[in-house]
C-alpha cells in the first residue's frame, strides 16, 4: 500500500475529499482517503473476493426479507466527516434507504454494519487506521473481521448504554448478530465455503 502526496515544495494543499472522489471515480485502482492523503489499495486477492461473495449471499438472503436495511460490498466507501476519512468496507450494511453523500450513491454516510476480510498485506491498517475511522462513526455498531490464516470470524459490537465504547466479543467459527428486529448468523462453513486451506491470501 502507498500514499500519494503532493510532491515536496510543490506548493499544493492536501486533496479535499471532493478533490479525492473525483480522482477515485476516474481511476481504474482502488484508494482510500486519508485526512488530505490518497492511499492505494493492493488488488483484491481470490480467496477474499470468495469470502466477500459468500458473506454476500448469506446476508441479502436475509436482508431481502424486509426494508429496514440495505447491502453494499466492495465498491462503496464508507465516508467519516469526523475523521475525513473514508475506507472501502468488504461488506456495508446501512438503514434503507441509504444515506450518501451526493448522487453518485457510491459514498454511505451511516453504515450500521462494516465487514473486512484480513487479506495479509491490509490486515495490519485494518485493525489500527481503519478501525480508528469506524469508531468515529457514531452510526455503526458492529464491525467483523474474517481471517483466512487461521481461520476465524472476530467481531466488535458498541453497547447501546456505552457509545464511547467496542466491545471484543473474541474469534470464533460461529457469528450471530442483532440489527434491530434481524438476525444474522454466519458460520465458518458458509464463510470459508469453496476454499482450500491453501487459498492465496495475499
Amino acid at each position: 500500500m502507498s500514499a500519494i502526496l503532493a510532491p515536496a515544495g510543490s506548493g499544493q494543499p492536501p486533496l479535499t475529499f471532493d478533490d479525492f472522489l473525483a480522482i477515485e471515480r476516474c481511476s481504474q485502482d482502488r484508494a482510500e482517503f486519508d485526512d488530505g492523503v490518497r492511499f492505494l489499495l493492493p488488488p483484491i486477492s481470490p480467496a477474499r473476493e470468495a469470502i466477500v461473495r459468500n458473506v454476500a449471499a448469506r446476508f441479502q438472503h436475509r436482508l431481502e426479507r424486509q426494508s429496514a436495511f440495505r447491502l453494499h460490498s466492495l465498491n462503496v466507501l464508507a465516508y467519516s466527516a469526523p475523521a475525513n476519512c473514508a475506507v472501502y468496507p468488504d461488506i456495508l450494511v446501512s438503514p434503507s434507504p441509504p444515506m450518501y453523500y451526493d448522487s453518485q450513491c457510491d459514498v454511505v454516510l451511516a453504515p450500521r454494519l462494516v465487514l473486512h476480510v484480513l487479506q495479509a498485506s491490509l490486515a495490519r491498517r485494518l485493525r489500527t487506521h481503519t478501525f480508528a475511522v469506524y469508531r468515529s462513526l457514531p452510526s455503526l455498531t458492529d464491525l467483523i473481521f474474517i481471517s483466512l490464516h487461521p481461520r476465524g470470524i472476530e467481531s466488535f459490537s458498541r453497547p447501546h448504554h456505552h457509545p464511547q465504547h467496542w466491545l471484543y466479543n473474541g474469534c470464533a467459527d460461529r457469528l450471530t448478530l442483532h440489527l434491530g428486529r434481524l438476525s444474522l448468523t454466519l458460520t465458518a462453513g458458509i464463510v470459508y465455503r469453496g476454499l482450500t486451506d491453501a487459498a492465496d491470501e495475499a
